[in-house]
């Protein structure tokens, strides 16, 4: 009989190698993981936080290192008023990845929320002027020689 740790530690492996193979620089797909949350105890911290659940406990917190962008549905409200909403921002149990924080909305519809999502991500970065030239500076602010 092989010992489960085994197991787990190959079923790990494979997933882990499966994910590195999706998010390579050669296979470059859009990729959507979606996971349930594990919460458990941080070593050496003595805090609690969410984790992506996968199998055995070691693979959870590696899983968001291969990923750019890190969102999460929670609930929001309760009776009639309850709905559910796509979370960008980090709480304390549970950190997000955005690397639009300034243009992202903190909640998004769950109707809508993924295509919002990507839709900032993907919008054009807003264009800098560029430095005027030599000749439309003023003489008294250009550079001696």
């Amino acid at each position: 009989n092989q010992d489960r740790r085994q197991i787990f530690y190959a079923a790990q492996q494979a997933i882990e190698k499966v994910l590195a193979m999706l998010v390579s620089k050669e296979f470059r797909p859009n990729v959507i993981v979606m996971a349930h949350v594990r919460y458990s105890q941080v070593e050496g911290e003595g805090t609690t936080k969410g984790f992506p659940n996968a199998v055995g406990s070691a693979l959870g917190p590696t899983i968001p290192a291969y990923f750019n962008s890190m969102a999460a549905v929670s609930k929001t409200g309760a009776g009639d008023s309850l709905r559910r909403v796509i979370r960008t921002i980090s709480t304390p149990m549970l950190d997000l990845k955005n690397p639009a924080p300034f243009s992202m909305a903190k909640e998004l519809p769950i109707e809508t929320g993924l295509a919002d999502f990507f839709n900032t991500l993907r919008e054009a970065p807003n264009v800098v002027a560029k430095p005027a030239s030599p000749a439309s500076t003023p003489t008294s602010l250009r550079r001696k020689a």
